[in-house]
C-alpha cells in the first residue's frame, strides 16, 4: 500500500511532504473525530486521542509522528503541559512540531505558547484549509530539526 502524502506546493520537493504523520489530541470526542476524518481525507496519516496521557504513550510508540494538533484546554493536563512533556520525551532525531487549538484564546495563553516553543496557536473556529497548510509547514519544521541517527 502506498504511503499517504500531502500535496506539495509549486517548486517544493514532494519528498519533503511524504508520510506526514499527525497526532490529534482533544478531549472533545466529536472534535477529535472530525479533525481526524478531515485530515485523513486530505492524505495525512492521522491517529487521535481524547486523553493527553494516552497521547504521550502514542508518541512514545510512534516516533514517525512529526506533528501534534492539540486542544489547549483539557482536563487533567492542558495543551501547554502536554506539549512540554511531549517535547521533553522526544529524542532530537524525532523532533516534533505542536499546533495548539483553542476556543478560549487569551493574550496570556498565546504568549505562553510562544515561549513554550509551540509551532502555531490557532483559535477555533479556524478555516480547515488553514489547518492543513499549518500542518504542512509544521511537518517541514520538524523534519528540518530532526537530527540524523
Amino acid at each position: 500500500m502506498q504511503q499517504p502524502q500531502l500535496a506539495s506546493p509549486k517548486g517544493a520537493s514532494s519528498a519533503a511532504y511524504d508520510h506526514t504523520v499527525v497526532l490529534v489530541v482533544d478531549d472533545d470526542v466529536d472534535v477529535a473525530d472530525a479533525l481526524t476524518a478531515f485530515l485523513s481525507a486530505r492524505g495525512l496519516e492521522v491517529c487521535g486521542s481524547n486523553d493527553p496521557r494516552e497521547a504521550l504513550l502514542t508518541l512514545d510508540r510512534m516516533p514517525s509522528i512529526s506533528v501534534v494538533v492539540s486542544d489547549l484546554r483539557m482536563p487533567g493536563m492542558d495543551g501547554l503541559t502536554f506539549a512540554a512533556e511531549a517535547q521533553r520525551r522526544r529524542a532530537p532525531s524525532d523532533a516534533l512540531a505542536v499546533i495548539l487549538i483553542t476556543a478560549h484564546a487569551t493574550a496570556e495563553s498565546a504568549e505562553a505558547a510562544t515561549k513554550g516553543g509551540i509551532f502555531a496557536f490557532m483559535q477555533k473556529p479556524f478555516h480547515p484549509q488553514r489547518l492543513v497548510e499549518t500542518i504542512r509547514d509544521a511537518h517541514l519544521s520538524a523534519m528540518a530539526r530532526r537530527e540524523p541517527v
